[in-house]
């Protein structure tokens, strides 16, 4: 994969304020959050807190609050992600919890790749590119770990989302013969997936409609019954 850095600062002002991504967001939420609301196109929205990583989506519709104590890094950034890639953007999480032992070298990471992007001296810019491979490779690591430890119930499940490629189920259906609540399997399914089984489907979903919209001879209609959405509006 490739990482072109457009702009990355640390932001340390208290505000709210709602905002629509224009890029890639790459991020991490150090202290002061009092409440970040996050909503991916296609997603259910969910919640983030202090010690947070963020990698989101163009489209991404932020309601924040940071109260004084504020300091989170962003930048927004091009990522190419290559054929011979260990993932895509479609395998990782939205946001991961930064583990204890590494938030002092995840916090130096970021200090550091914010001053050399804000450098005149061009070579450095490669060189903060290079340290945020850092902060992907946390992403990656999550998921491969996660995956490899699977119990048996949340990978039926998986199994089972990923098959119902027509959406003709909804995701208490497919949970139906699985030898786990419906509770304590969505618990594992995010815990393990680092993302809810309806916003695992949601980016299925999504995925499936961008692909329909480059077929120019399929009518909304088509691509929304193909989505398995019952109203054309929620295209």
């Amino acid at each position: 994969m490739n990482i072109k850095i457009k702009n990355l600062l640390c932001y340390r002002q208290a505000q709210k304020f709602i905002q629509v991504l224009g890029g890639t967001c790459l991020g991490f939420i150090v202290s002061g959050l009092e409440y970040m609301k996050i909503s991916v196109p296609g997603c259910e929205p969910f919640e983030v807190g202090n010690g947070t990583l963020l990698l989101l989506p163009a489209g991404t519709k932020l309601e924040f609050s940071f109260n004084d104590r504020r300091c989170n890094y962003f930048s927004s950034c091009d990522i190419v992600w290559n054929e011979d890639s260990v993932a895509d953007f479609d395998d990782l999480p939205f946001a991961l919890k930064v583990e204890e032992k590494r938030f002092d070298f995840m916090l130096e990471l970021f200090n550091s790749a914010e001053k050399l992007a804000n450098s005149p001296i061009l070579r450095n810019h490669t060189a903060a590119e290079l340290l945020l491979y850092g902060v992907l490779s946390e992403f990656v690591k999550q998921t491969e770990d996660n995956v490899s430890a699977v119990p048996q119930a949340v990978a039926e499940l998986k199994k089972a989302v990923d098959e119902d490629t027509a959406f003709q189920y909804d995701i208490s259906e497919l949970m139906n013969g699985i030898d786990c609540s419906h509770g304590h399997l969505r618990r594992l399914f995010k815990e393990y997936y680092q993302t809810g089984v309806a916003e695992y489907r949601s980016r299925m979903r999504l995925t499936k409609i961008k692909t329909l919209m480059l077929d120019y001879n399929l009518s909304m209609k088509e691509i929304a019954d193909s989505a398995g959405m019952k109203n054309i509006t929620h295209l």
